[in-house]
C-alpha cells in the first residue's frame, strides 16, 4: 500500500502539508502491520478465519462456499474473529453460490465487529448511516462519528480506510443546517482518501474530483464568512437541544452565548446596565448592534467529541494528526462503542432555520454586521452585500443571498464563473 503511493505523494498539485504526509504513511504502515497480525498463520487465533478464506477463493462451487460458510460462522463464534466477521458481512452484502444476499445479517456482523472497534466495520456502517443503505437508518451525525472512530483504528483495507475518509469528504462538501460547507476539511479528506487508493472505480471517481476541489479551496474568497456559518450554526445546533428552563432569555444570557461560541460584541448602543434584564433575541439583536468573530477561539474541549453538528472537528483538526501506535486510538474503546451503538442525541442534521428559531426565542435572525439583523430566517451572510440574515439561495450552487438583487449583482460581479462548477460537485 505503501509503495503505491509513493509517487502520488511527489505531485506538486497534492495540497497535503509534509506532516500531514508522513502522518498517512505512518497510519498506513500500522494499517498493514495490524492486517498482518490477523493473517499470521502461526497465531491459533487465525487459523479458522484463514482457511475460511482461502476455501472461499480456491475454485467455485456451492459444496467448496458452503464449506466456506461454516468455517467462517466457527471462526466468529469460536475465535470473535474480527476479519472473518467483515468477510462473512460482505459475503451476505454480495450472495455467494448457494447463499443469498441478507443485508440485515451483514449489517449484524458489522454491528458486532464494530463493538470491538474494527476500523473497516465502522467504515462500511458510516457509509451505511450517510446514505441510508440495507436498513440503517440515514444519520450524518452518526455516521461521521463512525468515519472517525473507523479512522482511530489500525484494522482496515485500503478500500475501507479510503471509504471513511470519503464519508468525512461528503461532510465537509454539503451545505446543510448545521453543517456549512468546509472545502479546505473536504479537500484534505479527498487527498487521504486518493492517495490510499482502494477500489479502482472509486479511486477513478476521486481523482476526478480532486482538480475541482482543490480550486475551489484555493480560491476560497469567503474563509470569514465559512468560520461565521460554522459557530452561528453550532450555536443554534446547542441551543436548539436545551430544555427550555435553560435557554437565554436575557441580554446577559444572549450574551454569554454568543461568547462561547467565538462571538464579541463590537458596540453596544442598546444594551442595558442590568446583564440580567430579560429580552428575546430579536430585542437582544437590536440592542447589542455589531459583532465580530474572536480570533484564535477554540471551542472548550473541542479535541475530543464536543457537541454539535461537527463533533470532534470543530476545531478543523486533521483527522491523523497526533495519532500513535497500538491500535491508533485517539479516544479509546469508549468512543469507538458509542460510535457503533448510535449514541447521538437529536436527528440526522442540524436544525432547520424555523426549528433553530423557535428554540432560541427567535434565534435565526442571523448576526448582524452593522444593522439590526432581523429579517432573515438563517444565520448566513450574503454573498455579495455581506449582511447576515440573507434567508435567499442560489438555486445551483447554494449560495446565500438577502435580495434577488444582491443574487444578480453577484452573478455579474464573476459568481458565475464557479456557481456551475460548484453545483457540478455537490455530492
Amino acid at each position: 500500500m505503501i509503495r503505491n503511493m509513493l509517487r502520488a505523494m511527489d505531485d506538486e498539485r497534492c495540497s497535503l502539508t509534509p506532516e500531514q504526509k508522513q502522518n498517512l504513511m505512518l497510519k498506513l504502515g500500522r494499517v498493514d502491520d495490524a492486517i498482518e497480525q490477523l493473517m499470521d498463520d502461526s497465531v491459533k487465533q487465525n487459523e479458522l478465519s484463514l482457511l475460511a478464506t482461502d476455501t472461499e477463493y480456491k475454485g467455485a462451487g456451492i459444496r467448496r462456499y458452503a464449506k466456506a460458510l461454516k468455517l467462517y460462522q466457527r471462526a466468529i463464534e469460536e475465535d470473535k474473529h474480527p476479519l472473518a466477521m467483515c468477510n462473512l458481512a460482505l459475503w451476505y452484502l454480495q450472495g455467494r453460490p448457494g447463499t443469498a444476499e441478507d443485508p440485515p445479517k451483514a449489517v449484524e456482523l458489522f454491528e458486532r465487529a464494530a463493538e470491538m472497534g474494527v476500523g473497516m466495520a465502522l467504515a462500511n456502517l458510516a457509509e451505511f448511516a450517510q446514505h441510508g443503505l440495507h436498513g440503517v437508518p440515514k444519520d450524518d451525525e452518526r455516521a461521521v462519528k463512525l468515519a472517525r472512530a473507523a479512522i482511530d483504528d489500525d484494522r482496515h483495507t485500503s478500500d475501507s480506510l479510503a471509504m471513511a475518509f470519503m464519508v468525512l469528504f461528503r461532510s465537509h462538501h454539503e451545505d446543510r443546517p448545521g453543517a456549512p460547507m468546509r472545502l479546505r476539511a473536504a479537500l484534505r479528506c479527498l487527498e487521504y482518501a486518493a492517495l490510499i487508493g482502494g477500489d479502482a472505480n472509486s479511486t477513478r471517481r476521486v481523482k476526478e474530483l480532486l482538480p475541482t476541489v482543490r480550486m475551489l479551496a484555493a480560491m476560497d474568497p469567503q474563509a470569514v464568512q465559512t468560520e461565521t456559518d460554522r459557530r452561528y450554526d453550532r450555536m443554534v445546533y446547542e441551543l436548539d437541544r436545551l430544555p427550555p428552563d435553560q435557554r437565554p432569555d436575557s441580554y446577559g444570557g444572549y450574551a454569554a452565548a454568543l461568547r462561547r461560541h467565538g462571538f464579541e460584541l463590537v458596540t453596544q448602543r442598546g444594551m442595558p446596565g442590568d446583564a440580567s434584564k430579560k429580552c428575546d433575541w430579536p430585542a437582544f439583536v437590536q440592542a447589542s448592534g455589531q459583532w465580530r468573530l474572536i480570533k484564535g477561539f477554540k471551542y472548550e474541549g473541542s479535541g475530543g467529541g464536543a457537541a454539535g453538528p461537527r463533533g470532534a472537528d470543530d476545531d478543523g483538526a486533521d483527522e491523523l494528526e497526533g495519532r500513535s501506535g497500538g491500535g491508533g486510538s485517539r479516544q479509546g474503546s469508549g468512543r469507538r462503542a458509542q460510535a457503533a451503538g448510535g449514541g447521538v442525541s437529536g436527528g440526522s442534521g442540524g436544525p432547520s432555520g424555523g426549528a433553530a428559531g423557535a428554540a432560541a426565542g427567535g434565534v435565526g435572525s442571523g448576526a448582524s454586521s452593522g444593522g439590526s439583523g432581523s429579517g432573515g430566517d438563517v444565520g448566513f451572510m450574503c454573498g455579495h452585500c455581506r449582511a447576515m440574515g440573507a434567508a435567499k439561495r442560489c438555486g445551483r450552487c447554494g449560495q446565500h443571498y438577502c435580495s434577488a438583487e444582491c443574487q444578480r449583482l453577484d452573478w455579474r460581479g464573476g459568481h458565475k464563473q464557479v456557481c456551475d462548477m460548484v453545483a457540478a460537485q455537490r455530492l
